[in-house]
């Protein structure tokens, strides 16, 4: 299931590979854009901003700088500028790794587990003593355990994830730290695909890379407790059920009800199922909102994103469309029937 923002993003993205796309033999309007969009890039790097959105920053000028042919075609001079901006980043997000988890774990090179680093078995380690209270991290961990084949330690961070007294996912907290880095630059010479969207450029740029880059793999968390029994099963279904009830995205609400659906009761699946009407209706509700709504709305939704996620931001959107934050009684999913809940 895709976020709202993640579908308004689209059409950005589809005009600015600025953190995600690095086409080849481009035209020299595209070659221009792309330029325009670097440049925009390397100004948001130069400006003040905290180690998190160095790591993210760093890892988006490294993609935009694309391959050899990509890079023989840029100014020699904003090529070698980006590089060293680029290396100032690393060595500023490398300082300060180890004092954050969510900025350790933007470094950690550990999957797929053929391509592992020297230093993932510490950086795993390290995030474990870093992980403390927050579930999410230790449900990161559970992720890499699975991937690198550790039973043992899989179980351990179900354990500690279920029994910890917080979730708190990454994205807002990565989202918050590039946004307040990006709306220091103006965008205003930066080309864009739709006139009539309004979402502002800096939150536009920094959430397509906080959703590229700092969305954990969650497929290692469904399988194996989609398929776990014992004492793992309970330990997944009361992740599971934090997700559903604490989750700050609309992704956590579906993978929960991956997994409550098969280790759930009646009750907790009849609960999984009201919440994923309730995503849906944002989804529809929400729909062309990049053109309904004006940049302010739009920064209060931006804000709201990063301290509280995109739950709370869905409700700043809609209080300002006048629709109701969740879905009247008589509403459906596009495709459903009115009995099929």
């Amino acid at each position: 299931m895709k976020s709202v923002f993640a579908m308004l993003l689209s059409g950005l993205l589809a005009a600015a590979p600025a953190a995600v796309r690095a086409d080849a033999a481009p035209d020299a309007a595209s070659r221009a854009s792309e330029d325009a969009w670097l440049r925009y890039h390397l100004a948001v790097a130069e400006s003040p901003g905290d180690a998190l959105s160095d790591a993210y920053l760093a890892r988006s000028l490294e993609m935009m700088q694309g391959d050899e042919a990509r890079q023989a075609a840029l100014d020699p001079a904003l090529l070698a500028r980006v590089q060293v901006v680029q290396g100032q980043l690393e060595a500023r997000a490398a300082a300060a790794r180890n004092d954050d988890a969510t900025l350790l774990l933007s470094q950690m090179r550990c999957l797929p587990a053929s391509r592992a680093n020297a230093t993932c078995e510490a950086d795993l380690a390290r995030l474990a003593e870093l992980a403390g209270d927050n579930a999410y991290h230790h449900f990161a961990l559970m992720g890499h355990a699975w991937a690198l084949g550790d039973a043992e330690g899989f179980l351990r961070e179900a354990r500690l994830a279920a029994e910890a007294p917080e979730y708190r996912h990454d994205v807002p907290k990565v989202f918050g730290s590039l946004y307040r880095r990006y709306s220091q630059v103006p965008a205003h010479d930066l080309a864009r695909p739709d006139p009539g969207n309004r979402i502002p450029v800096a939150g536009m740029s920094a959430m397509s890379l906080a959703a590229a880059l700092a969305l954990p793999a969650y497929q290692h968390f469904v399988q194996p407790c989609r398929e776990a029994e014992g004492e793992l099963q309970g330990h997944c279904l009361a992740i599971a059920t934090r997700m559903l009830r604490e989750g700050q995205l609309a992704l956590d609400v579906s993978i929960a009800a991956a997994v409550i659906e098969v280790h759930g009761d009646e009750a907790l699946k009849a609960e999984a199922r009201r919440r994923q009407r309730e995503m849906a209706w944002h989804f529809e509700s929400l729909r062309g909102a990049e053109l309904r709504l004006d940049e302010r709305q739009w920064r209060e939704y931006l804000d709201a994103y990063a301290e509280g996620g995109e739950l709370a931001a869905f409700r700043v959107a809609h209080a300002y469309l006048g629709r109701p934050a969740l879905p009247p009684d008589d509403w459906n999913p596009p495709g459903e029937s009115a009995g099929a809940r």
